[in-house]
């Protein structure tokens, strides 16, 4: 009987592995912008069942941010596009961005620059 019953769980524990093999991950590619100097762009493509351009959207936003975080530099969207590839039906979602120093970064740059303090109007 322990036998027919370590065999059961065996064979469920194999199916859960095959169906979590089924759960597909989102396709992403990523691009920098010849026309725009440091603009990048990640386009992730879902099988638009089951929520596909919310999954799409969240996986190029995290791609962008890994991307610029890999960097050390943060995350400035510019634009998004979502819609649907109809050849096709995945749902897809487009993110253009830069990746910017950090604001902090930014105004230490600014404040040992003496040029800037030379135009500075602010007392």
């Amino acid at each position: 009987m322990r036998a027919v019953q370590f065999a059961f769980f065996l064979a469920a524990l194999a199916a859960l592995a095959a169906l979590g093999g089924c759960a597909s991950t989102p396709k992403i590619e990523t691009s920098e912008m010849v026309q725009l100097p440091e603009t990048h762009t990640v386009l992730s493509r879902y099988p638009a069942r089951r929520s596909g351009i919310l999954i799409a959207q969240n996986a190029a936003l995290s791609e962008g941010r890994t991307l610029c975080q890999s960097q050390r530099l943060r995350f400035r969207p510019l634009g998004s596009v979502a819609g649907e590839d109809p050849s096709t039906g995945d749902a897809v979602y487009a993110v253009r961005f830069r990746c910017l120093p950090s604001r902090r970064a930014q105004a230490g740059t600014q404040g040992s620059d003496p040029a800037h303090h030379a135009t500075d109007d602010t007392p």
